[in-house]
C-alpha cells in the first residue's frame, strides 16, 4: 500500500434529498452543470484531483492545503453567485470540510483517517461554509487572507481523539430555509429535567418510603427517554426537606424543567399530585392529581409513574417545539432542529410535514449518527404515505423503511426507531413483522404511548380487534393529552367498529373529530357506523361535513385509501364490510 500526506477536500450538497424530491431531473441537470462549469475548472486551476463523485458530493485530493482552501473559498463564492437569483428553496449550495492527513492510495481511490476526518468536518460546516482540521489550519495560518474561528476540539465519529476544528469566518450567503444551524454548527444539548423528592403530606413519617419510591420510579422511567437528560437521584435528593425556590434549583442543577409532587396517604387511599415547572420563571406548565386505592402498593406506583412518564414526553416535545418556532432559524442546532421538527410533524398536513422533513434532514447533516432524527424522518415519510397522493404511497413507505432501518442500525435500543420500522413494515404489507417490531418498542419502553397506539392500529389491520382494544386503551391512559390524540381515539373507534361495538365506535369518532388537526378518517368510520345502523338522517349530516373536507370523495376513493401500492392494508372481509356500510350511508360509488 502506498501512503502519503495530502490535503483532502470533502464537499456535499445541502438539502439534496429535498431538492431531488421537488424536481429530480432539474436538480440533477443543474448539479452536473455546476460540477462541469464551475467546480472542475476551479479544481484544475489549483492543482487538485477529483477522486470520486458521490451523487450529492465529491472528494478531492490536493498536494497543497493552501490551494485546497483557496479553491474551496472561490468555489463557494462562485456557486453562491450563480444560485442567488433562484428562489430560496431551490438553491444549490455546498458544505466543505478540509483536512491535512495521511492517506492510503489504492489505484485512483484514497482511504484512511485523513479522508474520514475531512468528511466529518464537512458535516460540521454551515451551508456555504468551510471547516478545517487543526492540522490543515496550522499549514495555512498566515498564508491566506482569510480569517478563521476556533470551534475547539470536536468529537468525530469513529476517530479516537477529538479533532481541533476551525471555521472560515465569513457570513453564510445561503438563505435556504432548510439550512438550520446552531451558532457553531454543533449538536445542541438535550433538554434536562430534575425530579425532586416528593413531599409526604400524610402526617405519617413511615410513609416517606412511599413518597421516595414514586420519585425514584419516575426518574428511572424518564431515563428511558433518549431525547431527555434526567438528573440523577443523588443530586436531586440533596433538596429533600428543604424549602428552595424551584428557579434556584434549576439553575444549580443546570436543568430547564423541574418535576415536583406530593403524596397523601390515608388508610387504603392515596392521592398523588404532580406539577411540571419551567425552571426559568417558576411557572407551572402541567399538573395532574391521581386518586387511587392501595390494593397493591407496587401496582399503584407502577401505574402512576407510567402515566407521568408517558404524559411528560409529548408534553415537553410539543412545548419545546412551539417555543423554537419563534426563534430565528440560524439559531438552531441539530437537537433544536429535531425538536422543532416534532412540533411541525404533529400538525398532520402536507405543508407542515415538508418543514419537518427539512429540519430533520438538517439535523442528520449536522450529526449523521443522530438515530432519533432518522427515526422521525422515517415517520415523516409514513405520514406522507397517509396524507400524500395515493400513487406515491409505495415509494414513500419504501423510503421510510430505509430510514427506519438506518435508525435501528444506529441505535437498536431506541423505541422511536423500532416504532418507525414497525409502522413502515406494517404499511408495506409485512404486518406480522411490523407487529414484532412494535412489541420490541414497547418492551424497550413500556410507557411509550405511541408504541401502544401503533400496535393497536396494526392489530386492526389484522382484524384482531380484541388485541387492539387493550393496546389503545393503554396509549390513552399513558398520554391523555397526546398531540396524536385524535388518532388514538380514531383507532379505538375503528377497533370498536370491527368488534361490532357501534355505540362506542360512534362516541370515539365524534370525540376524535373535536380534536385539533383531525383528518377525514374519523368521518369515514362514523359514516360506516351510521350506515350499518341505517340512520340515514344522521348519515346525511355527517356526509355533508365530510364533503367540506373532501368534496369529491366516493366509495372508489375509500377503496384506494385502504391500499399502499399493490396491497391492501386491511383484510378483504373488512374492506367489503366497510364499503357496504359506506354505501348504506349514502356515499356515492
Amino acid at each position: 500500500m502506498e501512503r502519503r500526506l495530502a490535503a483532502i477536500l470533502a464537499a456535499d450538497v445541502v438539502g439534496y434529498s429535498r431538492l431531488m424530491a421537488a424536481n429530480e431531473a432539474e436538480t440533477l441537470s443543474r448539479l452536473q452543470s455546476i460540477l462541469r462549469n464551475l467546480i472542475q475548472p476551479k479544481i484544475d486551476e489549483y492543482g487538485g484531483r477529483i477522486v470520486k463523485l458521490m451523487g450529492d458530493g465529491l472528494l478531492v485530493d490536493f498536494a497543497s492545503t493552501v490551494n485546497a482552501v483557496k479553491c474551496a473559498v472561490e468555489l463557494q463564492a462562485a456557486v453562491s453567485e450563480q444560485e442567488q437569483s433562484r428562489p430560496d428553496m431551490e438553491r444549490i449550495c455546498f458544505r466543505v470540510g478540509i483536512n491535512l492527513g495521511d492517506i492510503i492510495m489504492d489505484g485512483n481511490d484514497i482511504f484512511g483517517d485523513g479522508v474520514n476526518v475531512a468528511a466529518r468536518l464537512e458535516a460540521l460546516a454551515e451551508p456555504n461554509g468551510i471547516c478545517l482540521s487543526g492540522t490543515a489550519f496550522d499549514t495555512v495560518d498566515g498564508k491566506v487572507e482569510y480569517s478563521f474561528e476556533d470551534l475547539g476540539p470536536q468529537a468525530i465519529k469513529n476517530i479516537a481523539k477529538p479533532v481541533r476544528t476551525y471555521r472560515l469566518a465569513q457570513p453564510s450567503t445561503t438563505k435556504d430555509p432548510a439550512a438550520y444551524s446552531g451558532p457553531l454548527g454543533r449538536v445542541a444539548e438535550k433538554p434536562a429535567i430534575a425530579v425532586l423528592p416528593f413531599s409526604n403530606v400524610s402526617g405519617d413519617t413511615e410513609q416517606e418510603y412511599f413518597a421516595d419510591g414514586i420519585a425514584e420510579d419516575i426518574i428511572a422511567r424518564l431515563g428511558r427517554c433518549r431525547w431527555l437528560r434526567v438528573i440523577a437521584r443523588n443530586s436531586t435528593y440533596a433538596y429533600k426537606g428543604k424549602s428552595t425556590d424551584v428557579r434556584q434549583i434549576a439553575k444549580e442543577l443546570g436543568t430547564r424543567y423541574v418535576l415536583e409532587g406530593s403524596v397523601r396517604r390515608s388508610g387504603q387511599r392515596v392521592r398523588i399530585t404532580t406539577q411540571l415547572i419551567d425552571g426559568r420563571d417558576g411557572s407551572q406548565l402541567w399538573g395532574e392529581q391521581f386518586d387511587r386505592t392501595l390494593e397493591d402498593i407496587f401496582d399503584v406506583q407502577d401505574e402512576i409513574t407510567s402515566i407521568i412518564a408517558g404524559t411528560l414526553e409529548p408534553e415537553l416535545e410539543t412545548r419545546d417545539g412551539a417555543e423554537l418556532g419563534a426563534r430565528a432559524i440560524v439559531d438552531l442546532g441539530a437537537w433544536d432542529c429535531y425538536q422543532r421538527a416534532l412540533w411541525h410533524l404533529y400538525h398532520f398536513n402536507q405543508g407542515e410535514l415538508g418543514i419537518a422533513e427539512q429540519l430533520l434532514e438538517r439535523a442528520i447533516e449536522i450529526d449523521p449518527s443522530f438515530s432519533q432524527a432518522f427515526a422521525r424522518l422515517a415517520y415523516v415519510h409514513i405520514q406522507y404515505g397517509w396524507y400524500g397522493r395515493p400513487e406515491d404511497r409505495a415509494s414513500n413507505i419504501n423510503r421510510a423503511l430505509g430510514l427506519a432501518r438506518q435508525a435501528v442500525q444506529l441505535d437498536g435500543q431506541d423505541p422511536a426507531g423500532r416504532l418507525a420500522l414497525g409502522r413502515a413494515l406494517t404499511l408495506s404489507g409485512r404486518t406480522e413483522g411490523g407487529v414484532e417490531e412494535l412489541k420490541t418498542a414497547i418492551r424497550l419502553d413500556p410507557s411509550f404511548a405511541q408504541g401502544h397506539f401503533a400496535l393497536a392500529q396494526a392489530y386492526c389491520y389484522l382484524d384482531r380487534h380484541s388485541d387492539a382494544l387493550p393496546e389503545i386503551e393503554e396509549a390513552l391512559r399513558l398520554s391523555p393529552r397526546d398531540p396524536h390524540l385524535w388518532t388514538f381515539l380514531h383507532v379505538r373507534g375503528l377497533a370498536n367498529y370491527q368488534a361490532g361495538n357501534l355505540i362506542e365506535a360512534e362516541v370515539d369518532e365524534r370525540n376524535a373529530l373535536r380534536q385539533p388537526n383531525c383528518t377525514h378518517w374519523p368521518y369515514l368510520i362514523l359514516l360506516a357506523v351510521l350506515g350499518r345502523q341505517q340512520r340515514s338522517a344522521d348519515a346525511k349530516s355527517v356526509l355533508a361535513e365530510l364533503k367540506k373536507m373532501r368534496p369529491e370523495i366516493s366509495c372508489a376513493d375509500c377503496r384506494e385509501e385502504l391500499r399502499f401500492g399493490d396491497h391492501r392494508i386491511n383484510s378483504e372481509a373488512f374492506e367489503r364490510q366497510f364499503l357496504e356500510d359506506l354505501r348504506a350511508a349514502g356515499l356515492p360509488e
